[in-house]
């Protein structure tokens, strides 16, 4: 995968790095320190932490499954996605089993970083190897229904995807419900993305961190004897697999179906993430865009540098301050300049970062005035973090 992933909650998101290899971070801050399930993460989705935010999580599991190449070589079902210290929990004696990749027999030793399993066939995919599979992706919908009973407030969509009692809970027939209280990885994807999507009640009130969601098997095995109640609706989950969000920290929790009834509403409002079509490298279009966007930024770099060079030449007498340029469509330019530099030299620096931007196509506008080109960023009375507006003529 070539560049940054376009999402539509957050700005972008990359691969990680280091123990992240094969994850997707996006760098944000989502859950105060300690407030992560795994107890011990800072609270930011970094770049080589290994537990991501569950925006970038879900994103990366709704890619993986998607691309349909997360299926078993010997039984052909989809890999259940799980958590290692999740799978200690399901197997017993886990101290002596090896949890290493069939693919590229690493051994993942961190708690915390998932694995793609077969719980028939005991084949296991670590997520650099499950990440190197995506090569191709084109956003597709699977036919939807909600859940009913017990499984109100999650979406399925009735397909078979793995053998009967093979899930994680041991206990499914191996179909995607609609009465089923585990639905397949792509469903669950979906509906994880979606609920993160806005927000609105997936806060905790008191810490306001990111509640993070989990199955009441995992809390009632590491923490026994806690009720689990709903905050808001007040009824308490019995069921050993119903989901259930919670912050680690506050204890404050919300259930699977008032997640979906704040934050969704109706089916019909599902959406998927916004991510690019990746395109064969064999395509001819694709390498003469490659081609043209290499020439478009060596002669973007040459222009770059012969400005900084006559900035340079300018004698600076005056102290550098920092300022921020804002667009009409939001987008914000930070630029550190002299103050002994008139306003022409801040729209070539601007020009710099962006060649939409040039110097005789714009308007800088400070305190209700527009700024003359000739005028002094000292004259102008620009301070420190001042913000000026950018109209394009």
């Amino acid at each position: 995968m070539e560049g940054p992933i376009f999402r539509n909650s957050k700005r972008f998101i990359n691969e990680g790095m280091g123990v992240g290899k094969g994850l997707l971070y996006c760098g944000e801050k989502y859950a105060e320190d300690g407030g992560c399930p795994c107890g011990g993460c800072d609270g930011y989705c970094g770049l080589t932490n290994g537990c991501p935010c569950p925006d970038c999580d879900n994103t990366l599991a709704y890619l993986l499954y998607s691309s349909g190449k997360m299926t078993c070589r010997t039984c052909k079902k989809t890999l259940i996605r799980i958590k290692v210290c999740n799978l200690k929990l399901l197997i017993p004696n886990s101290e002596n089993n090896n949890f290493s990749c069939s693919l590229c027999y690493k051994n993942k030793k961190e708690d915390f970083i998932p694995l793609l399993c077969c719980f028939k066939c005991k084949f296991k995919m670590c997520p650099e190897c499950a990440f190197s599979k995506i090569e191709k992706f084109e956003p597709k919908m699977p036919k939807l229904e909600l859940g009913i009973k017990e499984s109100t407030g999650i979406i399925y969509c009735t397909n078979n995807y793995t053998t009967s009692s093979n899930c994680i809970c041991k206990g499914c027939d191996g179909n995607c419900g609609p009465g089923n209280g585990c639905a397949c990885p792509l469903c669950d994807a979906i509906l994880e993305y979606n609920i993160y999507l806005k927000k609105s009640n997936m806060f905790c009130q008191k810490c306001k961190g990111l509640l993070m969601k989990t199955k009441i098997l995992y809390l009632q095995k590491s923490k026994k004897g806690n009720s689990y109640v709903c905050s808001y609706c007040h009824t308490t989950d019995k069921d050993d697999y119903l989901i259930i969000y919670r912050c680690n920290k506050c204890s404050k929790n919300i259930c699977n179906r008032c997640a979906f009834k704040f934050n969704i509403g109706y089916i019909n409002k599902i959406v998927l993430p916004r991510v690019p079509i990746y395109i064969d490298n064999s395509d001819t279009i694709y390498k003469e865009r490659k081609l043209k966007e290499q020439k478009e930024n060596a002669a973007k770099y040459q222009i770059c540098n012969q400005k900084k060079f006559r900035l340079g030449v300018k004698k600076a007498s005056g102290n550098s301050i920092c300022v921020y340029l804002k667009t009409l469509i939001g987008r914000i330019f930070t630029i550190n300049i002299d103050e002994a530099f008139d306003i022409i030299d801040l729209k070539r620096e601007l020009n710099c970062m962006d060649r939409k931007y040039e110097e005789d196509n714009v308007i800088f506008i400070f305190k209700n005035k527009i700024l003359s080109d000739d005028a002094s960023i000292h004259d102008c009375e620009l301070k420190n973090e001042s913000l000026i507006n950018v109209i394009l003529k």
